[in-house]
């Protein structure tokens, strides 16, 4: 008893000494800047599985400035229409093999936000940015489709993207030229809250209510059979 009594008062000075809430654990906002990594794989470099919780399909480094892979320029144009919200790097999709951009969460996210650039229009042709976001079971949740001429669109033009929906494990996103031609575009500053987690309180609980349900175990295999002193005389007899 008395030991089961110690672990009882070690879980709740626990509880106090961390300060653990009985609310949700929610994470903070997350924002991905593809700085570090722009820096590690440089213009063109294949985007995978380097960023912790998240996996990219389609996806590569743009450079601002020198928009060879996104735009199709050449190192000495310094063409700016690869213009990155933050800093310098920017992902885009693949050079010679222009497509859709998928994003995966390890796990469910809220609060997605992002910022596509360039979506523009040259001539007669407007480009168009289509952006899914579904859950764990691939339903979709919502699409935003965001054309050229819309506010906060045009050329060197970072235009905010963002959800309304929560619980999103994937984001898809691709871009399309009204002529079907080429088109050049990337995104920047994924921004995200991971869904929250039950407290460690909630955790704590559990565990306690095991330990209290084992014992009862415990004591009702070892409890002795009560002898009244009647039955004692009895069996001394035989």
């Amino acid at each position: 008893m008395r030991n089961f009594f110690v672990m009882c008062v070690v879980c709740f000075f626990v509880i106090l000494l961390f300060g653990v809430s009985t609310e949700p654990v929610e994470a903070g906002t997350i924002t991905q800047d593809f700085e570090s990594i722009g820096e590690l794989l440089g213009e063109g470099g294949h985007l995978t599985t380097q960023l912790l919780g998240l996996t990219f399909t389609g996806a590569y480094i743009a450079e601002e400035g020198s928009p060879i892979y996104a735009f199709w320029g050449t190192p000495s144009s310094g063409i700016p229409h690869d213009k990155a919200h933050s800093e310098i790097y920017t992902v885009t999709d693949e050079y010679s093999n222009p497509g859709t951009i998928t994003v995966s969460f390890d796990t469910p996210v809220n609060d997605l936000s992002f910022y596509a650039m360039d979506i523009d229009s040259f001539g007669n042709v407007y480009e168009t940015l289509t952006a899914k976001v579904f859950n764990d079971t691939h339903t979709l949740l919502e699409t935003i489709t965001i054309v050229a001429g819309d506010p906060d669109t045009g050329d060197g033009v970072a235009t905010p993207v963002s959800f309304s929906v929560g619980g999103i494990s994937s984001l898809e996103m691709s871009v399309e030229a009204s002529n079907g031609g080429g088109y050049g575009w990337a995104f920047d500053d994924l921004s995200y809250t991971p869904v929250p987690i039950p407290g460690a309180a909630w955790l704590l609980g559990s565990g306690l209510f095991g330990l209290i349900a084992v014992r009862r175990g415990k004591k009702s295999v070892s409890r002795k059979v009560m002898v009244t002193p009647e039955e004692r005389g009895q069996k001394s007899c035989l």
